[in-house]
């Protein structure tokens, strides 16, 4: 819905309680509703828009951490810079594990 001009008269079942009303207090009620009706369209908007953008962006950090558990199980014994620290590696093990 566009924000227009919003008024308490286009309602049908309003019609007779705003007959009722004194003209003054009718136009005040009246921008009271159209500047209240905005606020309430704005937050709503922002609101859905915002609910797009978080289900956007937790799928995105969905992929990028199952794309960086499988890349990093994979290359994470392949890659060493000092092929010496990965004989050394060994070493440090006990000699009688005990599991």
């Amino acid at each position: 819905m566009p924000l227009e001009a919003i008024s308490l008269l286009e309602g049908t079942c309003l019609k007779a309680a705003a007959v009722q009303l004194e003209l003054d207090v009718l136009h005040s009620l009246d921008s009271l509703y159209a500047f209240y009706h905005c606020q309430w369209w704005c937050n709503s908007h922002m609101y859905r828009v915002f609910k797009v953008y978080q289900a956007l962006f937790n799928g995105m950090v969905l992929l990028v951490m199952a794309a960086g558990a499988i890349t990093s199980s994979i290359f994470a014994n392949t890659i060493c810079p000092n092929p010496k620290a990965r004989e050394n590696e060994y070493l440090l093990l006990p000699a009688n594990p005990t599991c």
